[in-house]
Order: structure tokens, then C-alpha cells, then sequence
């Protein structure tokens, strides 16, 4: 509890929608792989799926290997008694006998290897049962290097799982959506949708005429788009969809489980719906859930669009003084602009007053030396004189005598 007071609302949210998905129910082991996937909730799934595939792996391989070793036991129990040696009469009667035996059992031998092979080929179809889902016989190397490639690219594995689909049945389908699973419930609490979950088995008897009569018809292909619905489908020769099977426990097909938010909580399985089944009851019972649920995810759309607006609002208001912050700074910025060209122009003004000045001053000042060099006039006596005649725009006349 204390671990879960010091988490903030959007860890929990994680944990809880973590906890929808996984079906783990201990909250320190959620919490630790959470944060060790520094609270990336596709990631934890995605490696907490892939563990539990190994494990399934590891226990399928397990099995299948301690069988030879039993028949071996069984092989060479009889050796170990002297009595059966191929050297010793006794042994040679024992032979007799077992040979009779084996000879009237025969035919029930047969019977029971018959058995066993029917229900190990009807076991294939539910992982859950120890034996993992396996192609047809006839299944190509291209095929199993596809899959191989789906393992590595969940995406490319759904728009296989089209391409297949509609090379098989038509191209009148609900629209399949076109990513990964995680992906899909993600954009179902998002956008506040209903999401369906279509898991493929080629091998069941009940896949073709499900495909046929009820995937692709329109009645329930114009239904999904009515309602808004997002429909992911996987082949559970896939490695993602094997590990969607069991996530949701799956044992028999073909099967649709039908996931929705209910209120603030994470997405949740409401139905689960097994073996075939026909448009007019998928689309009876689903909109009976979907009548249920409306009024609690209406309530969260109206809360989240209140929010939004509110938001908005917020945004409005944040922009709009934005807008006058800046409108008050452009103001500020050309008073100061105007400001600075009248101290310029001010500036400009008394510097040329000043030069002015200057050259005023230097005019008489020159005029004061050059009047002060100036020699006197010579004589009239001096024969060597020059006369200097200059006239005023007053109309006055000056002459100056100098020496020649």
C-alpha cells in the first residue's frame, strides 16, 4: 500500500491498465516490472507476453523430450531380468508368450494409436492444453519464414492476416485494424471505443463458414463501421496472436472477445464469444453490451470534452494575452526605437551646429592672424608698387598697394 501511495495517477493508471492485461494480481512484481521498463506500458506487456511464450515453449519441448527417454526405460526394462535372456529356455517361452499376447492385442493397439493421434490433432487448436497451434502439412518455407518475419513486425503480420483474409473470402470485411494488439486497446481508451478481438484458426472445421457467413458479410461488416468499432484480427500461427490467445485464455474457435473501458477503469473482456456464430447474434448480444456500457463511456466523453474545452479555453486566454504581452512589448520597442532617433537626430543637429561653430571660429581666427601678418602699405615713393583692386557687393571699392 505504501508502494502505491508514493505512485502518481499516471503510474497508477499504467498499473491498472498493466494489471487488465496481464492478469497479475501482485502488485510488487507489477510494479517492478514496470519500472524496470522505466513505466513503458507496451513494452512491459509486450516482454511479459514473450515470457510467457518461451515458458510455454520450454514446457512443450520439455515434454516432448522425456518421452523418448520413457520408451527407452520401457525398451530396456525387460533386459534387465535374467530370465529373458535370448540364451535360456525360459526366455525363449517367455518370447512365446509375449508374442501371443501382442498378436491378440493388436487390434486394440491400433485402436488406441488412432485415438491418441485424432485427439492430439483436435488439441492443437488450444494452446492452453499443452500443445502448441500448428500450420497444415502442407504450410511452405515461405510461409514459415513469414511467420518468423511476423514475430520480428507485429504490423506486418496484420496486413498479412488481410491480405490473406481477402484472397480467401473477398474484400467485404470489417476493417481490420492495420497495427499491433497493444496498439489497437491504446487507441480504443483514447478515442473512447469499443474494440473486438478476432483470433483465426485455420485448421478448426468452424473458421471457413465463420469467415464466410459472418466476417464477411455486409450486414456485420456495415454494423462495425456503424458502431464505430475497432476490430483487430490475428492468425495464431503468428507469433503475436499465439501470445493474444493466451492473454485471453482462449480454448476454442473460432473467438471474438468483445473489450471496452468501463468508466475511469482500464479495458477490460466483457464477452467472449466461441465457436460460430452467426451476424444477427454477435450483433444481438454486442449491442446489448454496447446499450449497457453507452450511458458510463458517454459520461467519460462528456468529462473529457469538458476538459477539453476547458483547455481550450485556457489556451485561448493563454494566446490572447500572448497577443497583447507582445502588442505591449512591439509598443515598447518603437517608442524606444523613436526615442533613440530623436537622440540621434538631436545628436546629428548639434554636432553640425558644432562644426559650424568650428568653422566660424577658424574663419576668424585666420582672418585675425592674416590681418596681423599683413605687411603696410609702401610709399608712394616705392617705384616697385602693385595695386590690389577689389569691389564689395555693397559696390564698394578697396585697393591695397603692394611691393612688387
Amino acid at each position: 500500500m505504501d508502494q502505491l501511495d508514493s505512485l502518481s495517477d499516471d503510474q497508477k493508471s499504467v498499473l491498472q491498465t498493466f494489471q487488465a492485461v496481464t492478469g497479475i494480481d501482485d502488485i510488487n512484481k507489477i510494479i517492478q516490472t514496470l519500472s524496470s521498463h522505466n513505466w513503458n506500458l507496451e513494452s512491459a506487456v509486450q516482454n511479459t507476453l514473450e515470457e510467457r511464450f518461451e515458458d510455454f515453449q520450454e514446457n512443450q519441448s520439455s515434454s516432448s523430450s522425456s518421452t523418448p527417454l520413457l520408451n527407452e526405460n520401457r525398451s530396456t526394462a525387460p533386459n534387465r531380468t535374467p530370465s529373458s535372456s535370448p540364451l535360456s529356455p525360459a526366455g525363449a517361452v517367455q518370447r512365446q508368450n509375449q508374442s501371443l499376447i501382442s498378436l491378440l492385442l493388436f487390434p486394440f493397439t491400433v485402436g488406441i494409436q488412432l485415438f491418441s493421434g485424432i485427439v492430439s490433432y483436435a488439441l492443437s487448436f488450444f494452446p492452453f492444453f499443452g500443445t502448441a497451434p500448428r500450420a497444415p502439412a502442407g504450410t511452405s518455407a515461405s510461409r514459415r519464414r513469414a511467420n518468423a518475419e511476423g514475430a520480428r513486425d507485429p504490423q506486418a503480420a496484420a496486413a498479412r492476416f488481410l491480405l490473406d483474409f481477402e484472397s480467401a473470402f473477398g474484400r467485404v470485411h470489417p476493417p481490420f485494424f492495420q497495427g499491433t494488439y497493444q496498439q489497437a486497446i491504446d487507441l480504443a481508451k483514447r478515442e473512447i471505443r469499443y474494440c473486438l478481438v478476432y483470433l483465426h484458426a485455420e485448421e478448426h472445421d468452424d473458421t471457413e463458414s465463420f469467415c464466410r457467413q459472418t466476417l464477411a458479410s455486409e450486414q456485420f461488416s456495415a454494423w462495425i463501421q456503424e458502431r464505430n468499432i475497432i476490430i483487430w484480427a490475428g492468425d495464431i500461427r503468428e507469433s503475436e496472436a499465439f501470445k493474444v490467445s493466451s492473454l485471453l485464455m482462449t480454448t476454442s474457435y473460432p473467438f471474438l472477445a468483445f473489450i471496452a473501458h468501463q468508466g475511469s477503469r482500464p479495458a477490460s473482456v466483457i464477452d467472449r464469444f466461441e465457436g460460430n456464430k452467426t451476424p444477427e447474434q454477435l450483433i444481438a448480444i454486442i449491442s446489448q453490451h454496447i446499450d449497457r456500457l453507452d450511458p458510463q463511456l458517454a459520461a467519460v466523453r462528456a468529462e473529457r470534452t469538458r476538459n477539453a474545452q476547458a483547455r481550450s479555453i485556457r489556451e485561448q486566454q493563454d494566446e490572447a494575452y500572448q497577443q497583447s504581452l507582445r502588442a505591449d512589448q512591439e509598443k515598447v520597442r518603437k517608442a524606444k526605437e523613436e526615442k533613440e532617433r530623436l537622440e540621434k537626430e538631436k545628436a546629428e543637429e548639434e554636432r553640425q551646429e558644432n562644426e559650424r561653430k568650428n568653422l566660424l571660429e577658424t574663419k576668424m581666427e585666420r582672418k585675425i592672424r592674416l590681418r596681423e601678418n599683413m605687411p603696410l602699405e609702401p610709399d608712394s615713393s616705392e617705384s616697385e608698387v602693385t595695386k590690389l583692386s577689389l569691389r564689395l557687393p555693397n559696390g564698394e571699392r578697396l585697393i591695397r598697394k603692394f611691393l612688387a
